[in-house]
């Protein structure tokens, strides 16, 4: 059985900057003005790159590291599933997630007259803001409406792997694995069949102990 800890739960409002605190980890997302869509900031299918992501996925809970010396005042930013760090701002070419002897410190500066909106700039020969350039990646843009993000708390709640496997006739046909909450429901099944196959997803909850399940195919 394998089991991680991830994000499944979320405050309802964004934090005041003198709430922050760095020994809390927080998603960490972007509001388009005039538009209630919120593109968090979240690391791909575990591959490295940061996209903006209109989801509350378990991929998007960042820790805040303090720096130390010239950087006393800025934090590196931890992707707490993967463990990855984000790096520095690149232009179009939008940021990575990298092994933390190549992460970049931010700098957070908060929005006057608004105390819930922060911006990050990247430390490094290229002091780019992060920014949401609307088109599903991240970006290092200066001087847009687009460049506020906001913090959400993320509480960290423990999870599991659901693993199906798919029988025909007692014969293996496929498997499916997808990470879900601790009992939350079992998760749908996405893997695809041939038409007129039947694939039923189990009832029940998701446990530690209930989260390998054997289902039979059938053809309709």
């Amino acid at each position: 059985l394998f089991c991680m800890f991830v994000g499944t739960a979320w405050a309802q409002t964004p934090i005041q900057s003198s709430a922050f605190d760095a020994s809390k980890t927080y998603r960490v997302y972007n509001n388009k003005e005039g538009e209630e869509l919120k593109a968090w900031i979240v690391n791909a299918n575990n591959r490295g790159w940061m996209v903006a992501y209109d989801n509350k996925d378990n991929n998007q809970i960042w820790a805040f590291i303090p720096g130390e010396g010239d950087n006393a005042s800025k934090y590196l930013l931890q992707n707490v599933k993967t463990g990855k760090y984000l790096a520095q701002v690149g232009g179009s070419n939008g940021v990575g997630a990298v092994e933390q002897n190549s992460a970049c410190y931010y700098q957070m500066v908060w929005k006057d007259g608004d105390n819930t909106k922060v911006k990050f700039v990247s430390s490094g020969d290229k002091a780019n803001t992060l920014f949401n350039d609307g088109g599903g990646k991240l970006a290092g843009w200066e001087n847009d409406a687009q460049e506020w993000f906001s913090l959400e708390e993320a509480k960290m709640l423990a999870s599991t792997t659901v693993r199906y496997t798919f029988t025909y006739n007692d014969e293996v046909k496929g498997t499916q694995e997808t990470e879900v909450a601790i009992g939350a429901a079992f998760p749908e099944i996405t893997t695809a069949f041939p038409m007129g196959v039947v694939a039923t997803k189990p009832a029940g909850v998701v446990s530690e102990e209930n989260n390998e399940q054997t289902i039979v195919l059938t053809v309709d």
